[in-house]
């Protein structure tokens, strides 16, 4: 019994140790967030101070908004941690309080027995034996119960301590999830205010010729580090998928030899059937296309650039949704094209959305057709929606594939 309970005391060491060093890991994470919020609010001061809007000063607000996206996920996640461990301390406490409720009980009736019959009635007992085995038993069982009294003593002192000790830890957990709720609530306000302060920019610099045609030649070289996101995405899936062919073909080499046989290793890359052109629904509900797929020339400023999907006006914070069954590629942030996604659909074809504000996927992730992956943003061309259509390598003209418009 020693042995089983020294064992069950390593055991709550070392899953105590594991949680602290979780939570301390949980914190560090927290801690070098709030240190990037900071490190952007420097840089934005900065450029405040010169009076000089640049498209510099709304990326970095961006990226910072995107910081207080994630530390605002972070201190969600650490909320309902704690709120699951409050519930289980509250059901922990009322069963050590029913536990000790029932051996307080029975002690006292033993208290209360002694006190009234004394050791006059335990000498009785042995007296009014019939033999000497009798007697020998009777004593056994009197002695036995004197050390079960004792256990319970003892118990009871080792249950009011642990009750002590649990309801010590959900005060400190309590106190811990009124103050994260405090902070997340906070950092909200904070994210508002920077959407806010950013719109008001992206206004002013509209007006600001000088940096409207600077972003437009960010943008083709944003276009083009976008295409080279893509490729290699494809050439890792092409690495990914080899890899795993060659490891069926040695487990089943390894079975073959196993069942000495010599059955036949077929190599094959399942492929999901393309969808028809034209029925693939819009990742928006409402909007408009602004700027069409391929090149084209800027009224005003003569730039000629290259499209690689539509630009969708939308009002700003519209549903984005996946157009079709896919898994989250990956989830990047580009100069003019800010917060992006691309679904790779496993079937040849990856879709882009870009100009995003809020994003509630992760990558890695199952998504299915029509369910809400992000929410759109505000960009220096107005509220749109980013929309690229991809087969391999081969981009193609999103108005081909979604369904047509009545």
């Amino acid at each position: 019994m020693k042995l089983i309970l020294f064992l069950f005391f390593i055991f709550a060491i070392d899953i105590s140790f594991a949680q602290q060093k979780e939570i301390n890991k949980k914190e560090r994470a927290l801690e070098g967030l709030r240190e990037e919020i900071e490190s952007y609010e420097k840089k934005i001061q900065e450029s405040e101070k010169k009076e000089i809007l640049t498209l510099e000063r709304i990326d970095d607000i961006e990226k910072q908004s995107n910081t207080v996206n994630r530390l605002v996920t972070a201190l969600t996640s650490e909320a309902e941690r704690i709120h699951t461990q409050i519930i289980f301390l509250q059901k922990t406490i009322i069963e050590l309080e029913s536990q000790l409720s029932a051996i307080v009980s029975q002690y006292a009736r033993y208290a209360k027995s002694v006190y009234t019959k004394g050791k006059i009635h335990d000498l009785e007992t042995i007296a009014s034996a019939n033999s000497l085995n009798q007697i020998g038993i009777r004593v056994v069982y009197l002695k036995y119960f004197s050390e079960q009294r004792k256990k319970d003593i003892s118990l009871i002192q080792n249950k009011s301590a642990l009750l002590a000790d649990e309801k010590s830890k959900l005060e400190v957990a309590l106190i811990e999830e009124k103050n994260l709720i405090s902070q997340k609530s906070n950092e909200f306000d904070n994210l508002v205010k920077m959407k806010s302060r950013r719109k008001i920019l992206l206004s002013e610099i509209r007006n600001n010729q000088k940096e409207y045609e600077r972003e437009l030649l960010r943008k083709i070289k944003a276009s083009k580090d976008l295409e080279k996101i893509i490729v290699d995405l494809i050439e890792d899936e092409r690495v990914r998928k080899e890899e795993e062919e060659k490891k069926k073909i040695a487990q089943q080499i390894a079975k073959n030899k196993k069942l000495k046989t010599a059955k036949p290793i077929v190599k094959s890359y399942p492929i999901l059937p393309l969808p028809e052109k034209n029925k693939l629904p819009w990742p928006v509900v409402k909007g408009t296309i602004v700027t069409r797929f391929g090149i084209s020339t800027h009224p005003i400023l003569k730039i000629q650039t290259e499209n690689n999907g539509i630009d969708i006006s939308v009002p700003s914070g519209s549903d984005v949704k996946a157009v079709s069954d896919a898994e989250v590629s990956i989830i990047y942030w580009l100069p003019s094209y800010g917060n992006l996604i691309i679904l790779n659909h496993r079937n040849g074809l990856r879709t882009v959305y870009a100009n995003l504000s809020d994003i509630f996927v992760t990558k890695g992730q199952d998504v299915k057709k029509g369910s809400l992956i992000a929410r759109s943003g505000e960009t220096i061309s107005g509220s749109i929606l980013h929309f690229e259509v991809w087969r391999e390598k081969e981009k193609l003209n999103p108005e081909n594939w979604l369904t047509k418009k009545r």
